[in-house]
């Protein structure tokens, strides 16, 4: 009992003193008018006291361990920007250039490869293909071109579920861009909502369709269920399963 008479009394004596840059005065204040040691009341308007008051220093013990901070040496092996344009137009296909769809602008390509940009993501339609031009002038620069077919799974809004068609539809266009080292393959934009075997099978066709066209060396980026990229996928375990797509 004695214990919580006093805590009392120091929570009484804490709650009266004012902290620093606290109110403690003033017409109709009726708040405390004390202050902690260390700092004085001043009025508005008033002289400042001729006699500085110092607060009290806490002194900070130093560690006993040092360490230096890490530098890195290493860069970004891409790093770039999304190209989006060739995938408008959901639903009209093939669709009006310059109404439905758009291709990446070469002018807006070459300021951002002159900042340091090194890496193009071009989204486009699978059921729109015509991205030879914007390709081969973003390798050209010295750039990557990412092939990013925006369907999410689907071709004309139904799930693509026939593996075959889409090894086929990968194979051909393997086929044209095989030839260019600088091209990367990515399998689709963001499968979601699908079955999870049916997402790994889409998957390793693409990798087939792309290594049968001949482009045996150059990246594939493959993407997870749920919108995420496979190495992230919490839907269903994909990328540690032993019969995980395999390039």
């Amino acid at each position: 009992m004695k214990s919580s008479v006093l805590a009392g009394a120091l929570a009484t004596n804490a709650m009266a003193q004012n902290g620093p840059w606290q109110q403690c005065g003033g017409v109709n204040f009726q708040g405390s008018t004390s202050y902690v040691s260390g700092y004085s009341y001043i009025y508005p308007g008033a002289a400042t006291p001729t006699t500085m008051v110092t607060s009290a220093t806490q002194s900070v013990p130093t560690s006993t361990t040092s360490s230096s901070p890490r530098t890195g040496s290493g860069k970004f092996r891409w790093f770039g920007s999304n190209q989006s344009g060739a995938e408008f137009g959901k639903g009209i296909f093939p669709g009006r250039w310059g109404t439905e769809f758009i291709f990446p602008d070469n002018g807006a390509i070459q300021t951002l490869v002159s900042q340091g940009y090194n890496t193009f993501r071009v989204a486009f339609s699978m059921e729109r293909l015509h991205l030879t031009d914007s390709v081969n002038y973003i390798t050209n620069t010295g750039a990557w071109a990412v092939l990013d077919p925006h369907n999410f799974g689907r071709y004309y809004d139904n799930v693509i579920t026939d593996t075959a068609a889409f090894r086929t539809f990968w194979t051909k266009v393997g086929r044209h861009f095989a030839a260019n080292a600088r091209v990367i393959f990515d399998t689709n934009n963001e499968y979601h909502t699908m079955d999870q075997t049916l997402v790994l099978n889409l998957n390793q066709a693409a990798i087939d369709g792309v290594r049968d066209a001949g482009a045996t060396s150059q990246y594939i980026w493959v993407e997870g269920n749920q919108r995420q990229p496979q190495d992230t996928d919490r839907s269903g375990g994909q990328a540690h399963l032993p019969d995980a797509p395999i390039s």
